[in-house]
């Protein structure tokens, strides 16, 4: 099994929630395909951090707050990540 995909969720104030949670909804149904015959097998695991500019609650445009694991300079010049998630919002 290969290992979880990096997903960086980009928060902001006024973010939109649903632009946060629905694309991360829908991340939930990838799978891995077969090169040979394009078969779906397993589901991808991915391994979600969302990124603010501070740690802690951010605020939506509507609704209850989203929480930062990690303020955006906390990020390492050298970290990647497999998926960059910047959602919509005011």
């Amino acid at each position: 099994m290969p290992p979880p995909l990096k997903l960086a969720v980009v928060l902001f104030d006024r973010v939109t929630l649903l632009d946060v949670i629905g694309p991360i909804e829908q991340f939930g149904f990838l799978r891995e395909s077969s090169s040979s015959a394009d078969i779906e097998t397993d589901l991808v695991t991915l391994s979600i951090e969302y990124l603010g500019p501070t740690r802690g609650p951010i605020k939506t445009n509507r609704g209850p707050a989203v929480l930062a694991d990690r303020a955006y300079d906390e990020v390492g010049g050298d970290e990647r990540f497999d998926i960059l998630l910047v959602p919509g919002g005011m």
